[in-house]
């Protein structure tokens, strides 16, 4: 079973390369819908997200994603502890997810992750795809988000560089053209996987 992490700045195009291989029939998993699920399902998360930020984060037993995301962007300190905080927990779940994939015969998983290389588990993936695209386009693209624009800067301010993703990378897509443009992309890519994989099983 071959493990693809998908991964690239925000308003790159890392949603919409996830569900271009899930058309080609490839097992996906969104690594930010896992870790917002944790966040408000496992006890132990929970109360770690409280002992570090406050008990104010779960008013009344409810997360406050507007109050969380705040306090984690306000520093690079603050970004840093939450990360180290839900990250393990997300690669857990996802390990474990991988297992029964493989056990069920899946040919292929794709992981759309945001902070996949910042959270150091790039080795759990056979292949690396990094989605890359103009700062202006990815502004563009977002700001339709309910986010201002200050706290977009802030995050992109926090995430590693995309020069520096690249490094990491098994495969590049520039996503600064059509829909089109990226799914072509992303099928080429599905075709170079499965000819290098059928080469090395020879």
């Amino acid at each position: 079973m071959i493990k693809l992490g998908i991964t690239g700045g925000i308003g790159s195009g890392k949603s919409t390369a996830l569900k271009i291989f899930k058309k080609l029939n490839a097992i996906t998993f969104d690594a930010d819908i896992i870790a917002k699920d944790l966040l408000i399902t496992n006890k132990n998360l929970i109360k770690s997200i409280q002992k570090e930020f406050g008990n104010e984060i779960y008013k009344s037993g409810k997360l406050n994603k507007d109050l969380l995301a705040k306090i984690s962007f306000s520093s690079a300190k603050a970004q840093n502890k939450l990360n180290e905080l839900v990250h393990p927990y997300v690669r857990k779940f996802l390990l474990n997810e991988f297992e029964k994939c493989k056990n069920q015969n899946f040919k292929m998983v794709v992981v759309e992750a945001s902070m996949l290389l910042e959270a150091n588990i790039q080795n759990d993936f056979d292949y690396i795809l990094v989605v890359t695209a103009d700062k202006e386009k990815r502004l563009k693209r977002i700001k339709n988000r309910k986010i201002d624009l200050d706290s977009i800067e802030q995050r992109i301010k926090y995430q590693m560089s995309e020069k520096d993703k690249i490094k990491y990378a098994d495969f590049v897509i520039h996503n600064n053209k059509s829909i089109q443009n990226i799914e072509t992309q992303c099928e080429n890519i599905w075709l170079k996987i499965k000819e290098k994989q059928n080469y090395e099983k020879n």
